[in-house]
């Protein structure tokens, strides 16, 4: 995903992107979920400047429901360190 953006009238001593970059890669096999998460930041300095690596594994508990086990890689102030997903699928393609 691509979001183009506006620098907010309140983040008048921030520098500011105006592009933000986000991409889910994921994998299935059988009930088992694997991927990868990649997040940029809008932000150009400090702590929410830095970009978001997160891997996760996870299993098909039924037709629609997955359970998902997140894990944040460095620099591991982006997103949460390890974070646990339940997953509800509302639509299901072919």
């Amino acid at each position: 995903y691509i979001t183009l953006l506006s620098k907010p009238s309140w983040l008048i001593d921030q520098p500011f992107r105006g592009i933000q970059l986000y991409s889910h890669l994921e994998i299935t096999w059988a009930r088992y979920i694997g991927g990868f998460n990649f997040n940029t930041s809008v932000f150009k300095k400090d702590n929410v400047a830095h970009n978001a690596y997160q891997g996760f594994i996870g299993y098909r508990i039924a037709k629609n429901i997955d359970f998902l086990i997140m894990e944040d890689f460095a620099p591991f102030d982006t997103t949460p360190d390890i974070g646990f997903n339940i997953r509800f699928r509302v639509l299901r393609g072919n």
